[in-house]
């Protein structure tokens, strides 16, 4: 049965992100250790997994998946195959180059990134959703593999406890409306207090609010008067009885909720965060 609220989204962009998210990791190409007393008070200690154990991935899968990428690209956007050939043929192809390539877009440094605009001349924009479209399934693999050794109920910071990346949205559960964030790098869902802002932890609640459109009571948009960030929220109470909401077309069926935030001032600190 298809998303709640997708017929208001193009059918191209549908089918578009339907591919993306066909793509998946190999089952045997991400490893992780099991973690020791070291990685655990690292974690404990605010350090996502992704730098407190880090997992080692198959170089030949990762680069195998990314064209894959490169080809749900040029599927959909048939005017940029050239520069995403050019892209890939910039790729390292020594194995030891891979292996270093992979671990540092897999920690989201950005040296390869930028050797690869300034000295191979490839587009940055390409680029970054190649990698970025890469690099999560192999991420949600991870989190899903290490979620076995940790609870992420006792995470309660503001950033993914497998990625640290920030969150991008939010849901308030339909029983006891207990609210939890949403990685849009690794699919990865933990809980958060009720009140308080996830980007500054911000607790004061004469700066803190939140507003709805009027039609659509399910989402929320709550913002924060301090750092000016907003987050995206589906109230899952007001969705039907046996209806679970997909957190990724939830963003992506609700853009005009970032529109109206950004135009009262307010920042998207997922995109503020990857352009920094």
């Amino acid at each position: 049965m298809a998303e709640p609220g997708l017929e208001f989204v193009p059918e191209g962009m549908v089918s578009f992100y339907n591919d993306l998210l066909s793509l998946e990791a190999p089952e045997t190409s991400v490893q992780i250790r099991n973690m020791g007393k070291e990685q655990r008070e690292m974690w404990e200690n605010g350090i996502p997994l992704l730098v407190a154990n880090m997992p080692r991935v198959e170089p030949e899968d990762f680069f195998a998946t990314m064209r894959r990428v490169k080809d749900v690209l040029a599927k959909h956007q048939p005017d940029q195959a050239a520069e995403l050939e050019k892209t890939m043929a910039a790729m390292p192809t020594d194995p030891g180059e891979r292996e270093v390539f992979v671990e540092s877009v897999l920690r989201r440094r950005t040296n390869w990134s930028e050797y690869l605009v300034q000295q191979r001349g490839v587009a940055e924009d390409v680029l970054g959703f190649l990698l970025n479209h890469t690099v999560k399934p192999y991420l949600s693999r991870f989190g899903t593999l290490v979620r076995e050794q940790v609870d992420f109920d006792t995470w309660g910071r503001g950033y993914c406890p497998v990625c640290g990346a920030q969150a991008n949205f939010a849901r308030l559960s339909k029983a006891v409306g207990r609210r939890y964030l949403h990685c849009p790098l690794c699919e990865t869902e933990w809980w958060f207090k009720r009140i308080g802002c996830p980007f500054c932890d911000n607790e004061d609640q004469k700066e803190l609010r939140y507003f709805t459109v009027e039609g659509d009571e399910r989402h929320r948009v709550y913002l924060c008067e301090k750092c000016k960030g907003y987050l995206k929220t589906i109230d899952e109470s007001r969705c039907g009885e046996n209806e679970k909401a997909y957190l990724f077309w939830e963003d992506v069926k609700t853009v005009h909720l970032d529109l109206l935030a950004m135009r009262e001032g307010y920042v998207n600190k997922v995109a503020e965060g990857a352009n920094q």
